[in-house]
């Protein structure tokens, strides 16, 4: 419907809605659907109609006529937030009208001085007492200290000089004011955070407030998510002027789990099992109670012993000397390494470099060798992984990526690798980065989130549905197929929302991720889950940490 005046015979329409205490309204012209429902909302939210007037003016673009209501109970008392003009006309009245005796003479009176103080402008006065009476007090100190000085410092042939004319009575006339200006801006510098905090959390407050309030609560789920949002952003800032504060705790769990609630999120405790100096960790591989990682940034593979519950090691983590930049396996030079995996088949723990050196190492005793592959073809190697004795090797391949298989021949890999997409059946993706096999599917994973599903060398059907509203997956680092008879689930890390995704093999969603400290996750890359026992450990790595989380039954 178009304003009113803009057509010579209005149409009117009539709209019903519920209204409770503190439901506010925005009337305005035709300028106030340029800012937008999700501005006017967040608007309305503000701690009072002065503050909801001052966010709608910031974003009017040329100019605006609006009106903000606000519904109280009439019993209630409701003082005005918006300063009462004072009419100059009885001031012009008083002013005209003589004084007489047989008539008292009326002042006129300033409608802002007899308004009741605010919050801050009491604290700034008692803050002025409290300066007043602390510079009499040092005024009095120094009156003392300047009679001490001119009684144990003035000799008897100066008794009738003046001590202020001294080299020190006139160096403390230069710097006492300058010293009594700093205290004083200490003073207010500390008393100013104080009341600052004090008004940050007057605002998380009344944001709680509007959040808790019934006409949030029984609002739809995107109203409820905003609602906490800005509570919790508002927590942040108030946490930055004074941490650990218990209320803001509180009032942040309660905030979390809301949303948490919302975007079907399962918060875990994080326990760092074991970390590695100057290291940058990218890749993990669980082979029974042993872990291994892949340092990126200096290219070393480091072998983790696990205790029986799996929740803590048995020793420092050791690096496998053959696994590292540099290294020697079989007298050949261990260049940069792409990945590293496990050989069930054989029962070696493998790491591949990019000069197609393939290093294997048993389990029990780290017996290491290493032999040369075939790599005429290869452009881009990304991943690796093992079926059924068969090496795998996913190649970026400039956008058309291929995969390698390489089966071996007396348990060594001798012969050239055959093209698992035959006859230009390459797929076109970009930003390939993980590969696993599952049942014989192979499943492909690239940056955009997408998993493509392949069954000797034809596409499947593959897509993740019934994710959360905005919680879709449009970013992903690596993946990890726990395919025991419990799970069979896949699991896809994304670091930038620093969430682990738990799918079945079709892509249904079944849970998300997420630790109670999230910082931790910032540089998060890779998971391993051991689902074999009665409860699942999700281990994950970040940074220069391997961590460890319980899952459940």
């Amino acid at each position: 419907t178009e304003p009113l005046g803009l057509q010579p015979t209005p149409t009117i329409k009539m709209a019903q809605f519920s209204v409770n205490n503190g439901t506010r309204v925005v009337f305005g012209d035709s300028h106030v659907a340029e800012i937008g429902i999700e501005r006017i909302r967040v608007s309305l939210m503000s701690i009072d109609i002065a503050t909801v007037l001052a966010s709608i003016k910031e974003a009017a673009r040329l100019q605006l006529s609006a009106l903000v209501a606000e519904f109280v109970p009439p019993e209630l008392p409701s003082e005005p937030t918006i300063p009462q003009a004072e009419s100059t006309t009885d001031i012009l009245k008083s002013r005209n009208i003589a004084p007489r005796e047989d008539l008292p003479i009326k002042i006129p009176t300033d409608s802002k001085r007899n308004r009741p103080p605010g919050r801050i402008s009491i604290v700034w006065r008692r803050i002025q007492r409290i300066l007043g009476r602390i510079a009499l007090k040092l005024a009095n100190l120094l009156r003392v200290i300047i009679r001490m000085l001119n009684h144990f410092f003035t000799t008897e042939d100066e008794q009738n000089r003046r001590w202020l004319s001294s080299p020190l009575g006139l160096g403390t006339i230069v710097l006492f004011p300058f010293a009594v200006v700093m205290l004083v801006v200490i003073l207010w510098l500390s008393g100013t955070d104080t009341s600052e905090f004090e008004i940050c959390i007057e605002e998380v407050n009344s944001r709680v407030e509007i959040a808790r309030s019934p006409s949030i609560a029984n609002s739809d789920r995107e109203q409820i998510l905003s609602a906490w949002q800005l509570v919790l952003t508002k927590v942040s800032e108030c946490e930055a002027m004074r941490q650990g504060d218990p209320s803001l705790s509180e009032i942040r769990r309660e905030g979390q789990a809301v949303i948490d609630r919302l975007q079907s999120v399962t918060r875990l405790e994080a326990i760092p099992l074991a970390s590695m100096p100057e290291a940058i960790l990218t890749k993990i591989v669980l082979e029974g109670r042993n872990l291994f990682v892949l340092d990126q940034r200096n290219m070393q593979v480091y072998h983790i012993a696990l205790s029986e519950d799996g929740l803590s090691t048995t020793r420092i983590p050791s690096p496998i000397l053959q696994m590292r930049r540099g290294g020697n396996a079989s007298g050949i030079s261990v260049a940069d390494i792409v990945d590293i995996a496990y050989n069930d088949v054989a029962d070696r723990f493998t790491a591949l470099d990019t000069n197609g050196l393939l290093i294997e190492c048993t389990v029990t005793f780290f017996e290491c060798s290493g032999q040369r592959l075939i790599t005429d073809d290869w452009v881009e190697p990304v991943s690796i992984t093992f079926w059924s004795g068969n090496l795998y090797v996913l190649d970026a391949f400039n956008g058309t990526p291929q995969i390698w298989r390489y089966e071996p021949s007396g348990g060594r890999y001798v012969e050239r690798p055959s093209e698992y997409f035959g006859g230009g059946n390459s797929p076109v993706l970009q930003g390939v980065n993980d590969l696993e096999i599952e049942g014989g599917n192979i499943y492909i994973l690239t940056d955009e989130g997408r998993v493509l599903k392949y069954r000797q060398g034809e596409a499947l059907s593959f897509g993740f549905v019934a994710f959360p509203p905005g919680e879709e997956i449009n970013r992903a680092d690596s993946m990890y197929m726990d395919d025991t008879v419990t799970s069979q689930s896949l699991f896809v890390v994304d670091q930038n929302r620093r969430t682990i995704y738990k799918t079945s093999f079709s892509g249904r969603f079944n849970d998300s991720y997420r630790i109670t400290n999230e910082d931790y996750f910032n540089l998060l890359e890779a998971v391993a889950v051991d689902s074999t026992s009665g409860r699942a450990l999700l281990y994950a790595v970040s940074g220069n940490t391997v961590f460890v989380m319980e899952l459940g039954e």
